[in-house]
């Protein structure tokens, strides 16, 4: 069955945001007073779990308790920040557009981070369907917002492949029974990947240049 969605995480997959994440959650811990446990960015990455929210319940938050004033925090801190884009996703945007592919994002960030920056680099265009965590839906790896998204695109699952960058992204298509390709210089190194279940790990199609996704639609098409 050929490809007819593709689905983008947005942290480390589309923006380059990782050094704005370490920066971010320790702005966060010091307005709280609360000690903020990681020694260097390294330290983060080494570090850096999914569901995110355990990253916050490290740091002596309560997540369903302080998610509202989180994301909040999150969203001003990071919505004044120049993030860079991933090298080279512009391009590739714009060619899966081209080919008449119809695209989406869902992502644990906000529409107030998300939306000015694809504007900015005039990509907002591009995509039909934008899941953030202001709407309200469970956090990966639980499906329920790229399932969402995708019935917003009117595409099957099977007729759809997620891109991320992270193993929680991997067992998200899985769950929604879409086709994974996961992104190796994104927030997870390929170390956390082997932790996978087989059965998971060998459910997605790695790749290190962003560029290759391209050629992963192909395949799936042929």
């Amino acid at each position: 069955m050929p490809i007819k969605a593709v689905i983008f995480d947005y942290d480390g997959v589309i923006v380059d945001s990782f050094m704005n994440q370490y920066d971010v959650m320790r702005h966060i811990c010091k307005i709280s007073n609360k000690k903020f446990p990681y020694k260097s960015p390294k330290d983060l990455r080494n570090n850096y779990e999914e569901p995110f929210t355990i990253m916050y319940e490290k740091c002596g938050f309560d997540w369903e308790r302080d998610m509202d004033f989180l994301v909040k925090e999150y969203i001003d801190y990071t919505k004044e920040k120049d993030i860079p884009l991933v090298q080279g996703i512009e391009s590739i945007i714009r060619e899966l557009a081209d080919s008449g592919s119809k695209l989406g994002i869902v992502t644990q960030n906000g529409y107030d981070v998300v939306m000015p920056k694809l504007k900015y680099h005039s990509l907002d265009h591009y995509f039909s369907s934008i899941v953030t965590i202001q709407d309200g839906f469970k956090v990966k790896p639980d499906p329920e917002g790229l399932l969402y998204c995708i019935k917003k695109l009117g595409v099957l699952p099977e007729e759809s492949l997620y891109f991320g960058d992270f193993p929680s992204d991997v067992k998200t298509a899985r769950a929604a029974g879409t086709h994974s390709v996961s992104y190796l210089n994104g927030y997870a190194s390929k170390k956390k990947f082997n932790k996978l279940p087989k059965e998971e790990y060998s459910y997605t199609v790695f790749i290190k240049k962003p560029k290759e996704i391209l050629q992963q639609v192909l395949l799936l098409n042929q």
